[in-house]
């Protein structure tokens, strides 16, 4: 098993897999701020390069759970997600250091909508039957003005088993609703019947780099991997590609796909089934455009790499660091 070397270490094969990091690490050490721990040098890395088929390290093969529970996948520091490679490709690399390595930065906090979707997936998990039988319905006179929470309410909370789904009535009125929703699509009816794994984790390697990485898809059908994802869109189907670009939905296709296939498995499609969370419901089947997976792999691989790259190096400042650029401007601000 081999551990990452540092800024100081020879390193041949970190240089000729990513040649411009290398070259900008060499040019701009000598004026890296010491005391930045998300910087050159800063000795956080304990993650592992493994070499798939090198006595000593780990095996090529994927592991495949389908027991594991979502706290243990989460924990896992010593494998990378999608989500993390999202957080270098979109915020950059001392944001990715600072919350997954150095762990200055707390993990996002969970919003209205982040629990919409929580509960969503739940059910669709679950099924209809189990997972109501989890719902309790919060006393009005547990309540303050307009519905809101108070002191009672968190005191009524309290009593209810660990599991419990406490909801108004009107969220449990709005959570009905949009359930007949999705079930009135055939294909959740289609793909729920067909599913045959939910909630698994893999774990592999990148045959390119060596990194370790892992994925959890939500569902498996003999053919398909499906995910549910919950909007606010009321008509989300001519908009939802802006979610797929904010979020890095392409890059989780792949990156799924990909873990599946080094498990052993075929899958030949990914299916993310939107719903809207607000009325009328409505809730839409779709693949995304087999150009923009061809693009999401390349780009997924392209920040692999820059990971990998990163690591052997410790070095996580940003590309332009000790450059000075031209800011960019769109164009019509410019025009007379």
């Amino acid at each position: 098993m081999t551990t990452s070397p540092g800024l100081g270490e020879s390193n041949d094969a970190g240089m000729d897999q990513n040649p411009h990091l290398a070259a900008h690490i060499l040019a701009g050490s000598d004026y890296a701020d010491p005391a930045d721990t998300c910087a050159v040098g800063a000795g956080l890395m304990g993650h592992r390069l493994h070499k798939p088929g090198v006595a000593g390290s780990s095996p090529a093969a994927a592991t495949y759970l389908s027991s594991e529970t979502i706290d243990a996948y989460h924990s896992d520091a010593e494998w990378w997600s999608k989500s993390q490679l999202w957080d270098l490709m979109s915020q950059g690399p001392q944001f990715f250091c600072a919350r997954h390595l150095a762990r200055t930065l707390q993990p996002y906090a969970r919003d209205a909508s982040l629990k919409k979707g929580t509960h969503v997936h739940e059910w669709a998990e679950q099924g209809d039957d189990a997972w109501w039988a989890r719902v309790v319905i919060i006393p009005d006179d547990a309540l303050g003005t307009s519905g809101r929470r108070t002191k009672k309410t968190e005191a009524f909370v309290s009593t209810q088993a660990a599991d419990a789904i406490l909801l108004k009535q009107s969220e449990a009125d709005e959570y009905r609703r949009q359930f007949e929703a999705i079930k009135a699509n055939p294909i959740f009816g289609q793909l729920s019947q067909q599913t045959t794994s939910r909630e698994v984790s893999i774990r592999w390697i990148d045959p390119g780099t060596g990194l370790q990485l892992k994925c959890r898809p939500d569902a498996l059908t003999p053919d398909v991997v499906w995910d549910i994802k919950t909007t606010s869109d009321p008509n989300p189907l001519p908009t939802f590609y802006k979610s797929v670009l904010k979020w890095g939905y392409d890059i989780q296709a792949v990156h799924y796909l990909d873990g599946v296939a080094a498990s052993g498995q075929t899958r030949t499609q990914f299916v993310f089934l939107i719903a809207s969370t607000v009325p009328p419901y409505l809730c839409h089947a779709v693949t995304l455009p087999q150009r923009l997976l061809d693009k999401a792999r390349r780009r997924r691989q392209a920040a692999l790499n820059d990971l990998h790259a990163r690591i052997m190096f410790d070095h996580w400042l940003p590309e332009d660091s000790g450059q000075v650029t031209e800011l960019f401007v769109p164009e019509y601000c410019m025009e007379e």
